[in-house]
């Protein structure tokens, strides 16, 4: 047989450290924005604060952020190499993420690309996704699978429950990554093995259990305390003891011993790591209304203005030995990437903040009842950008408005189909059920089959499962607990 050489031709493409450097901006907040703009001042001579950051002040916000200088594509120094490689930038960063904020201490690099040690700086608390990120790294993953697991954890609450369902995990990874839900499931196992013990559980049912299994085999009451978790945890819920000696033919007794090594658990393994200090959110973006319009403005405070350091930028142009040293040469060039990609941050962010505020007007003017369904798809098409880059830039970030702050997430929400009329956001839904349940008769408290019995006569189509679901959302108890506390404090009431 004839053997017959073949090529193959296919084009990949593959990221510089600048590039990749840029596609982190997206997703930093505003305090991390800022302190990663003062690294970049300090390690490269090019680039200075044109002047002291602003503050907010106690009475309000300013508003007159600073503009960054628009003539650097122009500029004739300014090589083809680099405006090819901020080129490349501008439409690669859809399918490619790196947060820099996430790599080990020793990985971490400044805008040149050298190493900077950090090992000395000791930070003065550890966050919980900092303590599950550095376990990753000394355990072996595929690329996939560790993609998957900083996913996972960015989805992990200061409890350490995830909230994030393998759906959501799998639609953060696109386009980058197509993980199988089976994929997603086992990297979710793998983090749970991570300490503290109950991490990355769904629910308090399941974080339970984690910590159960971990126990020694012949742990007091493991066995007994791992069954009523599993087939009675809503007994175990409603503390009726007794009950619950029945239904297990066992005397109360051990029953007991059970329900207290249950006790001995954490029911927020997080809270033991992410221990920082309570800090006050600054918005990262300001929405208010002047003359009958609303304005998106991006804080002032976390966009200080940055420029090429006239001293440098003159001597380089006019010296002919300076436009040959290359060290100037690509400390020049990388400054002026570093603004492009600080623009294209805040340029981002104010395009998105701003097609939002033309969804969600109502909410703005009249508050919750009035905010619309939306989901990132929807901004994402009419920016004519990835999803992906929604997500990214709407991650750690808050808008101040009229109404209150919020995280920028908080406006997107699911559509639930109402009647001979437009789908209701399903935040406005959780505020109906709550309303429903606010104004109960005490003796008879609503079941979340009445519930959404009454919602239907609304023209709102519920399950009861979403009911439970939503009801569970809110941390509201069952109608049997409810009826129980209602109950309780009649009697101390009475007792008074």
């Amino acid at each position: 047989m004839k053997q017959i050489a073949a090529f193959n031709i296919r084009q990949r493409f593959k990221a510089t450290p600048q590039l990749q450097h840029a596609i982190g901006l997206l997703q930093l907040s505003g305090d991390e924005l800022r302190l990663e703009i003062q690294k970049a001042v300090e390690a490269n001579a090019f680039l200075e604060m044109e002047n002291e950051l602003p503050q907010l002040d106690r009475d309000g916000v300013h508003t007159n952020a600073p503009s960054y200088d628009t003539s650097l594509t122009t500029d004739p120094d300014w090589s083809s190499a680099a405006q090819v490689e901020y080129q490349e930038a501008s439409y690669t960063d859809e399918y490619l993420d790196l947060d820099r904020s996430r790599l080990p201490a020793h990985d971490r690099y400044d805008i040149e690309g050298s190493t900077v040690d950090t090992s000395g700086v000791s930070d003065r608390t550890v966050s919980l996704s900092d303590h599950l990120t550095r376990q990753l790294n000394v355990i072996s993953l595929t690329a996939m699978q560790d993609a998957i697991a900083r996913a996972i954890i960015d989805g992990i609450n200061s409890d350490g429950i995830l909230e994030n369902s393998s759906e959501e995990i799998a639609a953060s990874l696109l386009p980058e990554i197509s993980a199988p839900l089976s994929e997603i499931e086992s990297v979710v196992k793998t983090v749970q093995d991570l300490e503290p013990p109950g991490i990355c559980a769904r629910n308090l049912q399941e974080c339970l259990l984690i910590q159960l299994r971990l126990l020694p085999r012949d742990a007091q009451a493991k066995g007994l305390a791992i069954r009523i978790l599993t087939s009675h945890f809503e007994v175990l819920a409603s503390q009726d003891y007794k009950r619950l000696s029945r239904i297990l033919e066992l005397p109360v007794k051990d029953v007991l011993e059970a329900i207290e090594l249950v006790r001995s658990l954490n029911p927020r393994p997080g809270s033991i790591i992410d221990s920082a200090p309570t800090e006050y959110v600054k918005p990262d973006v300001i929405v208010s209304k002047d003359e009958g319009r609303w304005r998106v403005r991006i804080n002032p405070e976390f966009a200080p203005g940055i420029r090429i350091s006239p001293v440098y930028a003159q001597s380089s142009k006019d010296s002919k030995k300076f436009r040959s040293n290359d060290y100037v040469r690509e400390n020049l060039k990388h400054a002026k990437l570093f603004l492009q990609s600080v623009e294209r941050r805040n340029s981002t962010l104010a395009s998105v903040c701003n097609c939002i505020v033309e969804h969600q007007k109502a909410f703005l003017q009249h508050g919750l009842p009035a905010i619309k369904p939306l989901n990132m798809a929807e901004i994402a098409s009419e920016l004519s950008i990835h999803v992906s880059t929604v997500s990214r830039i709407t991650t750690h970030k808050y808008v101040l408005t009229p109404q209150g702050l919020f995280p920028l997430k908080y406006f997107f929400s699911k559509a639930i189909p109402i009647r001979d009329n437009e789908p209701l956001a399903n935040k406005v839904v959780q505020e109906l059920i709550r309303n429903a349940i606010d104004s109960e008769a005490k003796q008879r408290p609503l079941s979340d089959k009445l519930i959404a019995q009454l919602l239907e006569s609304d023209g709102i189509q519920l399950a009861r499962r979403t009911v439970t679901k939503y009801r569970k959302i809110m941390a509201i108890p069952t109608s049997n607990e409810r009826k129980k506390r209602y109950r309780n404090v009649g009697n101390s009431i009475a007792a008074q």
